[in-house]
């Protein structure tokens, strides 16, 4: 039987106030935290991501590419049902699973969309999976290994598909940080296409990436309302860029 992501991914951790969310670390080395990792505490939850890109205060932010790919590739060596292990030359190389949660999935027939924890990288050439392999791989099986909470800037194609939570102090690129999911915030506004004011819901911004927008001007479709990631408490007067507090609410995945 394959293996999904939702019986693979266990619940996240959860912290009351043990860590400072302002906190921005280049390693989680003795943190005793991983990826994915919540923290509530005053009313507010936030969610231990890694930083894909460079991050200003108030971004809005979602898993790179939906789920980021660490490895794509194709085994080098076959694969027995039963085995724990899958070998492709070199390709571990750089792969870490100290974060957090990393997945092997499987992309042709036979075995495709099978999907296993990796557990280990035994060394550049092979990774070991969290569960026996349950269809045979062969040469030919071409595969892709993607981790999880690794933040982006929102991409305005994507109409808030895969949102993680919002930026509440500058991040450069490969920096550990925690996003705010919920409670008063601050949020980056692009209010030149559908102006934002107190009191109202907002969504992923369509037209600049990392920001949000109020609901569209004319109507508001029912697919759009469910998509809200919170309400302004401030006006974002006049057309451009602002940041503003909010309060914060983005449902998680």
């Amino acid at each position: 039987m394959a293996n999904n992501l939702d019986t693979l991914q266990p619940k996240p951790a959860r912290y009351h106030g043990s860590f400072d969310w302002k906190t921005v670390k280049t390693t989680l080395d003795g943190t005793g935290l991983a990826l994915g990792a919540v923290l509530e505490g005053g009313g507010k939850e936030y969610r231990l991501c890694k930083a894909s890109e460079a991050l200003a205060i108030g971004e809005l932010t979602e898993q790179k590419d939906v789920l980021t790919v660490l490895v794509d590739g194709t085994l080098t060596a076959a694969a027995a049902v039963g085995d724990d292990t899958v070998v492709d030359s070199a390709a571990f190389a750089s792969l870490s699973v100290a974060d957090g949660q990393v997945f092997f999935r499987i992309n042709v027939t036979p075995g495709l969309g099978d999907l296993y924890e990796v557990i280990e990288v035994v060394d550049d050439d092979t990774i070991r999976l969290g569960a026996d392999i349950t269809t045979a791989l062969t040469t030919s099986t071409e595969f892709e290994i993607f981790g999880l909470w690794q933040a982006a800037q929102s991409n305005t194609a994507n109409n808030g598909l895969g949102v993680i939570g919002f930026a509440q102090v500058a991040v450069a690129i490969n920096e550990y940080f925690w996003a705010q999911t919920r409670g008063l915030g601050l949020v980056a506004v692009d209010d030149s296409a559908d102006p934002l004011v107190i009191g109202e819901p907002f969504v992923a911004g369509l037209t600049v990436g990392g920001t949000v927008e109020g609901f569209t001007a004319a109507a508001t479709t029912a697919d759009e309302a469910a998509l809200t990631l919170g309400m302004a408490i401030a006006d974002a007067a006049g057309d451009g860029d602002h940041t503003i507090p909010a309060l914060i609410n983005v449902g998680q995945y």
